[in-house]
């Protein structure tokens, strides 16, 4: 083994393990690659397994340690007829043996959805615009903490501060759209 290198390496390949690959496929680069992602595929499934076993064997060795009340909140599901003791049977997914069709799906990244975020004039132009709007707000907010009288002053000052609290909401829309990197949320609409 390679001197530096951690002795528990599942997912890594060194260069000799790729070296090995290359001479056993008579230096096919292609066929080389397919085989290292086969076995780094099979490499993660077996270990994967493992974790599942482990885990509730893991679980009842610490389960003294915890807090009762925290114990008895987990529960190992090894069957759909263990599930079924703690999910209705219509909000399971079929997937797991229940009736809810729901299927889920991910859907990637667009390859131009952060582009804005790169856009360091129109990101400057944004926060210019919602400091300002901030500045406002905490003005207003001054007039309206120091204020010592009621009625129609109150209630004027009162909406001259929601007026620009709104102003802050919409000016931070732009920016936070520049400067925040768009999730599955985004994507399916939710946000």
């Amino acid at each position: 083994m390679q001197e530096g290198l951690h002795p528990k390496r599942t997912l890594q390949c060194d260069q000799l393990q790729v070296l090995r690959f290359l001479r056993a496929h008579k230096w096919n680069v292609d066929h080389a690659f397919d085989m290292i992602m086969k076995c780094l595929k099979w490499r993660v499934n077996e270990l994967i397994d493992k974790i599942q076993c482990y885990s509730e064997i893991l679980f009842k060795m610490i389960s003294d340690l915890l807090d009762p009340a925290v114990a008895s909140k987990i529960r190992f599901a090894n069957s759909t007829e263990d599930l079924l003791a703690y999910i209705d049977e219509d909000s399971l997914i079929a997937e797991f043996g229940g009736k809810d069709p729901y299927k889920f799906e991910y859907l990637p990244p667009r390859e131009d959805e952060d582009k804005p975020m790169y856009d360091t004039d129109a990101i400057l132009e944004a926060r210019k615009r919602r400091s300002k709007a901030i500045e406002e707000y905490q003005k207003v907010t001054r007039e309206w903490a120091n204020l010592d009288v009621t009625g129609e002053q109150l209630d004027k000052v009162s909406q001259e501060r929601d007026a620009a609290r709104n102003k802050v909401i919409e000016a931070s829309r732009p920016y936070a759209a520049r400067v925040r990197a768009k999730t599955l949320y985004h994507r399916l609409g939710v946000v």
